[in-house]
């Protein structure tokens, strides 16, 4: 599809907008007050309002897209819920001075994806009642999940790229993201493959068998990470991790400072370590 200068249009006047609010004075202070926070000395209590029913809250519409073409229309609905909250409840956030461009990168999953009956659907919402079916029965099914595999499409990046800095060019800088976020919620992956109740009673019942269905889950992660950091495609300059900013002067000092896309650098922005975790995961991440 060709890039339409309706397009353009709409997409500067709302990067004109976002820019105002992320050069305010506020945005380092509210850093600072983060930082303090992440080294154990906290000035106050930070709030961050996150996980949000988008489809709720379309007042106006303010957050209606009008963008046709499909890359660019996904980013002007990131952009304009950044500046809805910023507008009406933005409490403790901060805005980098600067957007961010996604890089063509693939994210290969598990190679087994959930049967999934969704209950009460509501076409607005991403959150919804579901049901799992159980597809990890026997040992064999453990072997249908597959190690996660990054690719990276650098020319397609590049042309994305070119593509921002010609539409936001004496608007606002670009920055192209770092990659991925990875959320170790190997658990969470079990559950949508397994259903919680199974997992319950298999806890009781099969708990070598479970074992053996975590252990497979943790490796095929752990293939993913190591995938990503031959690529250098971990992104160490996002600023949140899980409903909260993750400023610190070790890792993330000032907005776009990270210190490398590496995993093994264990930086907060890549992973999310649980407690509950296969055991010896932290070992082979960090070896």
């Amino acid at each position: 599809m060709a890039f339409s200068t309706r397009d353009k249009e709409v997409l500067r006047r709302l990067a004109a907008e976002y820019m105002e609010f992320a050069l305010l004075p506020v945005q380092k202070e509210k850093i600072e007050l983060w930082k303090a926070l992440n080294r154990g000395k906290m000035v106050r209590p930070m709030v961050l309002i996150d996980q949000l029913p988008w489809n709720e809250l379309n007042i106006n519409d303010e957050l209606t897209l009008q963008v046709e073409d499909p890359f660019w229309r996904g980013f002007e609905d990131g952009l304009r819920k950044q500046i809805y909250q910023w507008r009406h409840f933005p409490v403790d956030m901060v805005l980098d001075p600067y957007l961010t461009v996604p890089l063509a990168a693939g994210f290969s999953g598990y190679g087994l994806s959930p049967h999934v009956d969704i209950l009460n659907y509501d076409r607005t919402s991403g959150v919804n009642a579901q049901h799992f079916e159980n597809l990890i029965r026997d040992m064999d099914d453990i072997c249908k999940i597959k190690d996660i595999v990054i690719t990276h499409d650098k020319a397609e990046s590049a042309r994305i790229m070119q593509e921002a800095e010609c539409i936001f060019d004496g608007v606002a800088p670009v920055v192209a993201s770092h990659g991925f976020q990875f959320h170790i919620g190997v658990w969470d992956y079990l559950t949508q493959v397994m259903g919680v109740e199974n997992i319950y009673i298999d806890l009781i019942d099969r708990p070598e068998f479970l074992h053996a269905a975590m252990r497979r889950v943790t490796d095929a992660t752990i293939a993913g990470i190591k995938c990503a950091n031959e690529l250098k495609l971990h992104d160490d300059i996002i600023n949140t991790c899980h409903c909260s900013h993750i400023f610190t002067d070790e890792l993330l000092p000032d907005c776009g400072a990270g210190k490398g896309s590496s995993a093994y650098s264990i930086t907060p922005s890549v992973i999310v370590i649980p407690d509950n975790l296969c055991s010896g995961f932290i070992e082979q991440l960090i070896l």
